[in-house]
């Protein structure tokens, strides 16, 4: 969207302003919370991020939009690996069991043989 396109071109407070306006207009959006999320964390803005982040998951969760979301599973593996970096190990776990959950149950189970 063009949140991201403003972000893209070095614009992080317009990106911040355009992807919290699509969050004002519709805070269920999980995308844009992402969206949002990466721009906060990129631009160094860690609560921020990490609450953006919390919101696009706990959306996901309540909406039941979990089987084959891909960025669920990096959201939750970057929570769990920042909040543990932080020293929040109870909420980095929380984070870290999603992700293991997301991979036992959408994740194709990969052999450790070569194919024949």
């Amino acid at each position: 969207g063009l949140g991201c396109a403003m972000y893209d071109q070095g614009d992080v407070e317009g990106a911040i302003k355009e992807l919290g306006l699509s969050v004002m207009i519709e805070p269920t959006n999980a995308s844009a919370l992402k969206d949002l999320g990466r721009v906060f964390y990129e631009s160094g803005q860690a609560e921020e991020s990490i609450s953006c982040f919390a919101q696009a998951i706990q959306i996901w969760d309540d909406s039941a939009q979990v089987e084959g979301n891909y960025d669920y599973l990096l959201i939750a593996r970057h929570l769990a690996t920042f909040l543990e970096s932080r020293g929040e190990r109870d909420r980095a776990m929380i984070y870290a069991r999603k992700a293991a959950l997301f991979e036992e149950q959408f994740m194709p189970i990969r052999s450790s043989r070569p194919e024949s």
